[in-house]
């Protein structure tokens, strides 16, 4: 694997204030990537070298909504109007966490074969999630009819739909259930329209969520999208709060307006 980086000039944040800086030193070719922040581990990786100087906490923050999010280096603002709900990470390689149950609706799955391991993986795009709670996923996403949705060619192990002509996201949300994860001390629910993706074909939806397989259950950035999630390192735990992930247009005049790099 490899990842060819480019000279940018990107909105930055360092704490509460927001600042234009160009990533100068990133140009080089890093190779055995695996995630944002695992790069050759001969190396520090963006974070910890900050960590190492003292510019930051050990801790960072991704949030996505569609073709926008930000990736903050340290604690990210506060925000008194939306709580964080923290879970406890463990595990040394990968960002672990305990999962309570799984559900479709209201429905748990597999509640009696809970996965071997549990993962937050931000360069996981879908969710992927045990066998035994996958089939019975698929065989009740299956056994669903809804008027206005047809179901659509797709691989044995997965599912898809079309929708009218004309037809919106909200289609999906009155025909299907959520998908609800709930850790200990944090509950992420996906509606359908957040868990279908477009695919290739016009009109046509593909449940983003796959068999993985094994006894292990990933929960990718379709599990993250419109939430901030922070990664505190420091104290080992993982904080979910729903957010609109775009700097404000405040924050992008303040960032213009200085046009200084970051110390």
């Amino acid at each position: 694997r490899g990842l060819d980086g480019r000279r940018l000039l990107d909105q930055l944040r360092r704490g509460d204030r927001a600042e234009v800086g160009r990533a100068d030193g990133i140009s080089a070719t890093q190779r055995d990537v695996d995630g944002v922040f695992e790069p050759d581990r001969t190396l520090p990786t963006v974070l910890e070298e900050l960590v190492s100087q003292r510019r930051v906490a050990n801790v960072f923050a991704l949030c996505m909504c569609g073709r926008r999010g930000t990736l903050t280096l340290g604690p990210p603002r506060s925000d008194p109007r939306r709580a964080t709900s923290w879970t406890a990470a463990k595990g040394d390689s990968f960002y672990g966490v305990q999962l309570q149950r799984i559900q479709l609706g209201a429905t748990a799955l597999a509640p009696k074969e809970p996965p071997a391991a549990t993962i937050v993986d931000s360069g996981t795009t879908f969710m992927y999630l045990h066998s035994a709670a996958f089939l019975p996923l698929l065989a009740a996403m299956r056994a669903r009819r809804c008027v206005t949705l047809k179901p659509a060619a797709a691989p044995s192990d997965e599912f898809c739909v079309r929708l009218p002509f004309g037809g919106s996201l909200a289609l999906l949300d009155r025909c299907y259930d959520n998908v609800t994860v709930v850790l200990p001390g944090a509950t992420l629910s996906m509606p359908p329209s957040a868990y279908f993706y477009a695919a290739e074909e016009a009109g046509q939806y593909c449940m983003g969520v796959f068999n993985n397989y094994e006894r292990a259950l990933v929960l990718g950035a379709i599990n993250m999208m419109y939430r901030e999630v922070i990664f505190d390192r420091l104290n080992r735990r993982i904080g979910f709060r729903a957010a609109d992930c775009t700097l404000d247009a405040a924050s992008g005049q303040e960032a213009a307006a200085l046009g200084a790099s970051l110390p």
